[in-house]
């Protein structure tokens, strides 16, 4: 998948600073739980967080929301 630098670019600006640490321990592969424990926030907050960006990004599903963070935050792996 090949998207523009300047459609990446405006994506960034959809996510918030808070979206932004989420999405870099997601990409690491920890679970909700744990990134709520590492974050200081619910499970259910971190889910909610991730339905947005979801959402902002227009993503249609988890890979596809993958593949977005992935050129957005790089791979944290």
């Amino acid at each position: 998948m090949n998207v523009p630098e300047q459609a990446t670019e405006s994506a960034a600006g959809a996510i918030s600073g808070r979206e932004r640490e989420v999405a870099e321990l997601v990409l690491s592969g920890l679970t909700y739980k744990q990134i709520g424990e590492q974050l200081f926030i619910s499970a259910k907050t971190v889910e909610n967080h991730v339905a947005r960006m979801r959402q902002r990004l227009g993503s249609g599903s988890r890979g596809e929301l993958f593949a977005h963070l992935r050129m957005l935050v790089g791979d944290a792996k």
